[in-house]
């Protein structure tokens, strides 16, 4: 649309105004320097509001064993950025990328380069201009992220320790007995609220969420937890996952869907 404004504004009406002034010969001055004028409008613009645009989208869900300090991550991770970005993404040896494009098949495009020293850093090319990256990612990595319990006065009180605030837990005890709760700050502890129902000793929906496509379930989570839920575990729907975390993701416009399907290490009695 601008390109036809501009050609409209310095084709006939340049021409028209000049003809009627009488200076036609000034047409060899305007021409050049409304094309200036323009040129500079487009690239200010574009140093103003899309230079720095960086768009990353995240869906992920980690198995978290607390017994055996183990984590398993599926993440679906995409990043869209104006310009180009030099640093890359880095994962560490034990996480699998498997890139794919709109049409879920793999990426074609080349002068992709892969550094491998004590990660994988994905370096010259994987972050191209105006260019949607999206990867599928699997990682099976050491982690010491857990949730702590205690009862004080009849209540159960969770302290968060998974790095990260929790939007909603879903929490059964070894009993079955199954608590909530929300909004708990990375580091500090709440009272949890017991639901009255009871959660089975297997988790049969669980399996199925992990030999499938486990992104169509996550809303699951939100509407029915007790469904993957099994006594002695948690759910949690954190605000950002702590687990294959990018350095850019802190100067990005950032959209994040995250849980935590926890196995809880031991239990502090009533």
């Amino acid at each position: 649309m601008i390109v036809y404004i501009f050609a409209f504004l310095i084709g006939p009406v340049n021409v028209f105004v000049l003809h009627r002034l009488g200076r036609k010969i000034l047409v060899f001055l305007t021409v050049p320097v409304a094309s200036a004028i323009c040129c500079m409008f487009i690239y200010g613009y574009y140093l103003v509001f899309e230079s720095s645009t960086l768009r990353v989208k995240r869906q992920a869900l980690t198995l978290l064993d607390e017994r055996n300090n183990r984590a398993v991550t599926l993440a679906n991770y995409s990043l869209f950025s104006s310009s180009s970005r030099p640093e890359g993404l880095r994962f560490d040896n034990q996480t699998e990328v498997y890139t794919y494009g709109s049409n879920y098949g793999r990426n074609a495009d080349g002068g992709r380069f892969i550094v491998l020293d004590e990660d994988q850093h994905l370096a010259t090319g994987w972050i191209k201009p105006k260019v949607e990256r999206s990867m599928h990612l699997r990682a099976l990595q050491t982690r010491r992220e857990r949730v702590g319990l205690s009862w004080q006065d009849g209540y159960l009180q969770l302290l968060n320790g998974l790095g990260s605030d929790i939007e909603s837990i879903t929490l059964a005890v070894s009993d079955g007995r199954i608590f909530v709760g929300s909004n708990i700050g990375a580091g500090r502890q709440a009272v949890l609220t017991a639901t009255g129902r009871f959660a089975g000793k297997k988790a049969g929906a669980m399996a199925e969420t992990f030999n499938g496509p486990w992104f169509k379930r996550l809303r699951d989570f939100d509407k029915s937890p007790e469904r993957y839920l099994m006594a002695g575990g948690y759910i949690a729907k954190i605000k950002t996952s702590p687990f294959l975390v990018q350095a850019l993701d802190s100067s990005a416009e950032k959209t994040e869907e995250s849980y935590v399907i926890g196995i809880l290490k031991e239990e502090a009695q009533p």
